[in-house]
């Protein structure tokens, strides 16, 4: 297991770390918040939810599962080491991907999701790669990605695919040193 990672936000400070086989309560419990609500919405409902949500569960995990196998799944901590929310992030040799970043209702508007951002932009920075995510084109974490300097690079229907890129010279550097660290010179693609 990785050390949890620090994070700087306003009003305090918050830790990345890898999740285990205890967080799997939290980590339904914030899928079901986010169910009830996606739920709420299209007006669903009756007494079949829970086993409705249940199975949307594991589909989303085999999900996850066949498309990002090698994931590394992270709970943000608040600094009482209350779980606020989680992010499931995927490394390839181009790019960091957010796959899903999740904070809790009551957690959302206090700069987690911001500092949790900024920690994957550091962390992509020193390595040379981009941050790619996909978000719903409605939904509020658009604006903050947006802030965050994502910028879109694929709009569909429902789905907008954005990208955050470190500046040019930067990743140059980030190549550069790489190359002289490992003695030869290999394959980047940061572009």
């Amino acid at each position: 297991m990785l050390t949890p990672y620090k994070i700087g936000r306003q009003g305090g400070s918050a830790t990345l770390r890898q999740s285990i086989a205890s967080d799997d309560a939290f980590l339904y419990a914030l899928f079901v918040e986010q169910g009830l609500q996606r739920l709420a919405f299209l007006d669903a409902g009756g007494p079949q939810l829970p086993e409705v949500l249940s199975l949307e569960y594991q589909a989303r995990l085999m999900g996850r599962e066949a498309h990002y196998p090698t994931a590394t799944q992270y709970i943000v901590l608040l600094q009482q080491s209350v779980p606020a929310g989680q992010m499931l992030l995927h490394e390839d040799a181009c790019a960091l991907r957010i796959v899903e970043l999740v904070l809790a209702d009551k957690y959302r508007g206090q700069g987690l999701g911001t500092a949790v951002l900024g920690h994957v932009q550091c962390r992509a920075r020193s390595a040379g790669k981009i941050v790619r995510l996909q978000v719903l084109r409605d939904s509020p974490a658009f604006r903050l990605y947006e802030r965050c300097e994502f910028t879109s690079v694929d709009v569909g229907e429902l789905f907008v695919e954005m990208e955050w890129r470190p500046a040019p010279s930067f990743i140059s550097s980030c190549v550069l040193r790489r190359q002289s660290e490992s003695g030869h010179h290999q394959q980047v693609c940061c572009e």
